[in-house]
């Protein structure tokens, strides 16, 4: 019983710390019980940018709802994840998304320097 506890892993798992991810939202963010959902198009140097889902909790959640919206150039800060996806046709692929602690909604000046401005920062509410 013990060897089958073992081999049962969390369906998530927390890989590591994204210091800054940069990208805009792909659309309005959507309001789920006590949390918010985004994704961002993270356009690393490609062609292709990468999309990233993200999850906020709490007071941070709020902001971004009612903060934020598609096209926003925002930075993320919080924890990598990952969790195994399974198809209806069976296939399984790997998902990774960021659990964010810290957002801030980047916007350009007249001078053309980025203005940050910091959402509330979340500590695992």
């Amino acid at each position: 019983m013990n060897e089958k506890k073992k081999n049962q892993a969390n369906p998530t798992k927390q890989l590591a710390f994204v210091k800054v991810l940069q990208g805009n939202l792909v659309r309005d963010p959507v309001e789920v019980k006590y949390g918010a959902l985004f994704t961002v198009a993270n356009h690393n140097g490609g062609k292709e940018p990468n999309y990233i889902p993200v999850s906020t909790w709490g007071s941070l959640a709020k902001e971004v709802v009612h903060s934020l919206g598609k096209g926003s150039l925002v930075e993320v800060s919080g924890s990598l994840r990952s969790r195994q996806v399974k198809t209806e046709n069976g296939d399984v692929y790997t998902e990774v998304s960021i659990r964010a602690t810290k957002v801030t909604i980047v916007e350009f000046g007249q001078d053309n320097k980025p203005i940050k401005t910091p959402l509330h920062e979340a500590y695992d509410e």
